[in-house]
């Protein structure tokens, strides 16, 4: 009874997926983008993660999205795409993304290792490149930005409400506001 419970379990978890796919699909397209899809263990949504894809960036248009075994998203998992760049998203073997979590995707890389944990409202914005290493913890509603490059060496945690970047604003006294002043980027590394 037990085996047969698990069984009708696991059937539905891979219908989900699959359906949550079909979705993924279909909002890409309506925005002129294409998904390269490599999960072939799908993962374990708590509920379906919502999709928004603009139709901004510069590239061909791609999202590709690669999940290892045992991934685990949580509730309103937000993913937003420039559907017009080439956007990656890779989430390694035994990664979970709670509920809240905002993954933005602006023509970049989003790449995590395995055992990597955002905690309940993290949010993850790439225009670039931004990694993460293996066992890596981003905690309850950090912001990680990644204009060119920014990444999180295995073991890295961060407490709560801390935010990363690789790009800065200057701001030089005078009466020209900070978000028109030239913006600082330089590669950005946390060791483990």
């Amino acid at each position: 009874m037990i085996r047969a419970l698990g069984a009708v379990l696991n059937a539905w978890r891979r219908l989900r997926f699959r359906l949550w796919v079909i979705e993924l699909r279909l909002r890409l397209h309506r925005a002129g983008a294409r998904l390269e899809l490599d999960a072939p263990h799908g993962a374990t949504l708590d509920s379906r993660p919502v999709v928004r894809a603009f139709p901004l960036g510069t590239g061909s248009g791609v999202f590709s999205l690669r999940i290892g075994p045992e991934v685990k998203l949580g509730h309103r998992v937000t993913i937003e795409i420039w559907a017009g760049g080439d956007n990656r998203l890779a989430i390694g073997r035994r990664s979970l993304i709670e509920d809240s979590v905002r993954l933005i995707l602006r023509s970049g890389t989003i790449e995590m290792g395995e055992f990597c944990n955002l905690r309940d409202g993290a949010w993850l914005k790439s225009d670039g490149e931004l990694i993460l290493g293996d066992n890596v913890q981003v905690s309850q509603q950090d912001a990680l930005h990644c204009d060119r490059r920014l990444e999180l060496k295995d073991w890295v945690g961060l407490a709560e409400r801390v935010t990363v970047l690789d790009s800065d604003h200057s701001f030089d006294g005078s009466d020209v506001h900070f978000r028109d002043q030239p913006l600082k980027v330089a590669p950005t590394t946390l060791g483990r």
